[in-house]
């Protein structure tokens, strides 16, 4: 569990797998996109990133 700011200029390499439960109408696909992005930020491992809608955003 972590708040807006470990979206943004953290680079912790060893995490490997980032989950969004949830899409508020706040956040744009590209701050969900920069937050995704924030595992398997080093190259020596492989990373999952997860992201559970609601149905009205399918």
């Amino acid at each position: 569990v972590c708040t807006d700011a470990a979206g943004i200029e953290m680079n912790i390499p060893n995490i490997e797998v980032v989950i969004q439960n949830r899409r508020s109408e706040n956040i744009s696909l590209s701050d969900l996109w920069q937050r995704l992005g924030r595992c398997a930020r080093s190259q020596a491992i492989c990373g999952l990133a997860l992201v559970f809608l609601d149905e009205k955003f399918i």
